[in-house]
């Protein structure tokens, strides 16, 4: 379906949005990437699997950056909301071994909220 002259595709300004991110700065980008970020009317929301994800886009000039990138392309003031989307599929065992690799080579542990 065409949009209206003037009209902006959301998954066109993620794109353009998320391509100006990672030519600025890419962690910050492959973060974003893992919430997959939808543009829904004038806010961006991306869902964290991970809360460390979620706390580094809302440190507040992550987030000032995040929001002045999609305002400019969609060419409308464009709000962030991130949230802790806590998954309720079930770990396998190659999902175990993979954190417990992680862990052992970056150090740190596993936290329930």
């Amino acid at each position: 379906t065409e949009l209206p002259e003037g009209s902006l595709d959301p998954t066109r300004v993620t794109a353009k949005a998320l391509s100006l991110i990672k030519s600025k700065n890419n962690s910050l980008y492959a973060v974003l990437r893992s919430g997959n970020p939808t543009l829904e009317t004038d806010c961006v929301v991306v869902r964290c699997r991970f809360r460390f994800h979620k706390e580094r886009i809302e440190e507040p000039k992550n987030r000032q950056f995040i929001e002045a990138v999609f305002s400019k392309v969609a060419a409308r003031p464009v709000e962030l909301t991130v949230e802790h989307a806590v998954s309720s599929v079930e770990t396998t065992p190659a999902d175990q071994e993979l954190v417990a690799s992680a862990l052992e080579i970056l150090g740190g542990e596993v936290v329930d909220e």
